[in-house]
């Protein structure tokens, strides 16, 4: 609920839509470094251990709620003529599994000889949001 929160925050300050986008995932990592029991929770489980494995998708479930956020900023930069139109629901899906990927590894390996975890993050968040900008913006 903190994450959906501060995507709610964010998205008020009336940023530019890639700046936006880039701020939601800086946001997302800090608040899984912040609590990572909770990301774990959130994010990492097994799902074929739960009674109900669809349910971590149902209509309302906060990890659901936390993509549907990151869709709807994609959204916002196609409608700027950031991003190209065409694949919508797979930009959104690499930049959250490009985001996720980062902090589900610094939770795992912990004692990786990682560099400056803040220089990887902003290459991290750069890269998955930068490499999706249309040649024209």
């Amino acid at each position: 609920e903190r994450l959906l929160k501060v995507f709610k925050d964010v998205q008020g300050e009336n940023l530019e839509p890639v700046a936006q986008l880039k701020k939601m995932g800086e946001a997302y990592v800090q608040l899984a470094i912040e609590d990572p029991d909770g990301y774990r929770i959130a994010f990492m489980m097994e799902t074929d251990i739960w009674t109900e494995p669809q349910d971590h998708l149902a209509k309302g479930s906060k990890g659901l709620e936390v993509y549907q956020m990151i869709l709807n900023a994609v959204e916002t930069c196609v409608r700027y003529r950031r991003m190209r139109s065409d694949e919508i629901e797979a930009f959104a899906q690499a930049i959250f599994a490009s985001i996720h990927g980062l902090v589900s590894l610094w939770l795992t390996y912990p004692t990786f000889p990682w560099v400056s975890k803040q220089r990887l993050q902003q290459m991290v968040i750069d890269s998955a949001v930068g490499g999706l900008i249309t040649s024209s913006s």
